[in-house]
């Protein structure tokens, strides 16, 4: 979802203004299945970001502390 969401900006944006995962990323090919913990950080780092550029360095800060 990181690269996805840096990759198209779109997404990023559509994620921050609170459209659900799904709808963010509208293309058959690309399915990201976030586990409860997973949604649970993303709504975390959804309130927390006030732009895209915050959104975007969040969510690359949560999946490196994941990795």
């Amino acid at each position: 979802m990181v690269l996805l969401a840096a990759a198209n900006p779109s997404i990023a944006e559509r994620l921050l203004r609170g459209d659900p995962l799904d709808m963010a990323i509208d293309h058959p090919q690309y399915t990201v299945p976030l586990d409860a913990r997973d949604r649970a950080t993303l709504t975390d780092i959804c309130a927390r970001a006030h732009t895209i550029n915050e959104f975007l360095i969040n969510l690359a800060a949560a999946a490196d502390d994941i990795a």
